[in-house]
């Protein structure tokens, strides 16, 4: 991670990153999205929760990008 990054508790409910593992013999489609923000940074702490995140990257987008994959094991 970059220098002054910070991590929020996720959908796993802990505060790390929790890769792709989608069930033996099964293809999931995983999306993520880049914000441009007109912020230089979001305050966080360990309380803050993802939707509150994405709450004020939305109230502060100028432009975002989306990548979808697919993912098997």
């Amino acid at each position: 991670m970059l220098k002054g990054s910070r991590l929020v508790r996720n959908d796993f409910g802990v505060i790390n990153y929790g890769g792709p593992c989608p069930p033996l013999n099964s293809t999931h489609r995983y999306q993520f999205t880049l914000y441009a923000l007109d912020i230089d940074h979001i305050e966080v702490d360990e309380q803050t929760t993802p939707a509150l995140v994405g709450f004020i990257a939305n109230s502060h987008q100028i432009a975002k990008a989306d990548i979808i994959y697919s993912y098997s094991r």
